[in-house]
């Protein structure tokens, strides 16, 4: 009777020692898989990265070049108000307030012949 456990015993374990081999080759399969499509990801991924760093750069060469034109255009203002100052200081052109007046004149018109030249090419 002992024998005929021991043999049903065996049979189970080799059932299941049939089980685990067919479980793990199953679960190799599965990982070299996942592996193939994390290789995939990472190969389309890298050029993206590679992009979104260029276009980075680029907007910060852009932006540093921005921001020097401004301080540029600054820098030219400060010096045309500064030599403009000794002429209204003397009086040839009146007040303060005509000086501000002129001024928004000169913006308004501007802005007027941008916006003709813009409805032009419409």
């Amino acid at each position: 009777m002992v024998d005929i456990f021991i043999v049903v015993l065996l049979i189970s374990a080799s059932a299941l020692c049939f089980y685990l081999i067919y479980t793990l080759k199953k679960l190799a399969e599965s990982i070299n898989v996942m592996q193939k499509d994390i290789d995939k990801l990472v190969s389309t991924t890298i050029p993206v990265l590679e992009n979104i760093n260029q276009v980075s750069e680029k907007a910060l060469r852009l932006t540093n070049m921005a921001e020097h034109q401004v301080d540029i255009l600054q820098s030219r203002l400060e010096s045309f108000k500064s030599n403009l100052q000794p002429l209204f200081s003397l009086g040839k052109f009146g007040s303060h307030n005509s000086l501000t007046d002129f001024l928004t004149n000169l913006r308004a018109i501007f802005k007027g012949i941008i916006t003709f030249i813009k409805e032009f090419k419409k």
